[in-house]
C-alpha cells in the first residue's frame, strides 16, 4: 500500500514537473506554429509547421533575410515574413534589384521568381474592388498593388522614402517583405507597415513538416 502511494506520489510530482518546464519553454523559449497563406512561397508552404525561437532575436538581435513570427495590432493576426531592412538602412528596389544604403545585395531565395516574374502575379482580386468605396490608407495600398501587377519585376521599383516619410527605417523598427512578392501583404503596405521590433514573437528556425529544414 505504502509502495503504491509513493509511485502515485513520484507519478503526479514527475507529470506536474513536466508540464511546467513544458509550459515554460512553449511561452519563453520555443513555440511550434503553422505557416497561413501564400506570401512566403515558394520559400513556405501554406501549412508548413515551424520551429519559433522566442529568444533567438533577444540575445543576438536580426540579421538581413531572418525569417520571423510577428503580431500585427492593426490586422490582430501572426505574420511570418522576411526581414529586409534594419532600423537606420536605406532601401530601394530597383531593376529588382535590392539596394542597401545604395549598394546591391543579393536576394538569392528568389533568383528563379525574378527570371520568370508575370508567372506568380494574380489580378483576380481587383475584380470586385471599388476604389470610391476605399479610404485613404486602402486607395493607398491599392495603388502600390497595382504597381506591383503592372510592374515588368518580380519586386517593384520603390523607394522607403514614396511608401513613408523617412528615407531611413526608424529606431526600434524593421522592413519585412514576403517572398511572393506580388501576392505578399508586407511592410510596402500600410496595414501592415514598418513592423516594430517589440510586436516579433521569435524566429523561424525549422521547418519541421511536411520537409525538414534548417533556416
Amino acid at each position: 500500500m505504502k509502495k503504491n502511494f509513493l509511485f502515485k506520489r513520484t507519478f503526479y510530482i514527475s507529470f506536474l514537473i513536466t508540464c511546467a518546464i513544458y509550459y515554460f519553454l512553449s511561452s519563453f523559449v520555443f513555440g511550434i506554429y503553422p505557416t497561413k497563406g501564400e506570401s512566403m512561397q515558394p520559400t513556405l508552404l501554406n501549412d508548413d509547421r515551424l520551429l519559433v525561437s522566442k529568444l533567438n532575436h533577444k540575445v543576438v538581435g536580426f540579421k538581413r533575410f531572418d525569417l520571423i513570427q510577428f503580431y500585427s495590432e492593426k490586422q490582430n493576426k501572426h505574420f511570418v515574413k522576411r526581414v529586409i531592412g534594419l532600423p537606420g538602412e536605406c532601401i530601394e528596389y530597383k531593376n529588382d534589384n535590392l539596394y542597401i544604403d545604395g549598394i546591391v545585395i543579393e536576394e538569392p531565395f528568389i533568383a528563379a521568381q525574378k527570371e520568370s516574374p508575370n508567372k506568380y502575379k494574380d489580378n483576380t482580386k481587383l475584380i470586385n474592388v471599388n476604389p470610391e468605396q476605399l479610404n485613404h490608407d486602402q486607395k493607398r495600398d491599392l495603388d502600390i498593388y497595382i504597381k506591383q501587377l503592372e510592374s515588368p519585376y518580380y519586386t517593384m521599383d520603390f523607394k522607403l522614402e514614396e511608401l513613408y516619410k523617412s528615407k531611413r527605417i526608424p529606431d526600434n523598427f524593421i522592413f519585412v517583405l514576403g517572398d511572393n512578392r506580388p501576392l505578399s501583404d508586407d511592410s510596402r503596405y500600410s496595414d501592415i507597415g514598418l513592423v516594430p521590433i517589440s510586436s516579433v514573437e521569435g524566429k523561424i528556425l525549422l521547418r519541421l513538416t511536411p520537409n525538414f529544414e534548417i533556416f
